[in-house]
């Protein structure tokens, strides 16, 4: 499944990836899913204290 890979990073369309592996959409999903860069978090931005005082 490395060859999956390797053609998803080279930039080719997940359409093309799965046709020339012969899979089906959600099987090329779940192999290139774990590999999967996740979204950096936002930093955390200092409280308002303010809006914390308001009961």
């Amino acid at each position: 499944m490395e060859d999956v890979i390797d053609e998803v990073r080279t930039g080719a369309s997940y359409r093309d990836v799965a046709a020339k592996f012969n899979l089906e959409d959600f099987e090329l999903e779940a192999v290139i899913r774990p590999h999967l860069r996740p979204p950096a978090f936002r930093k955390a931005q200092p409280a308002d204290p303010q809006r914390e005082s308001l009961i």
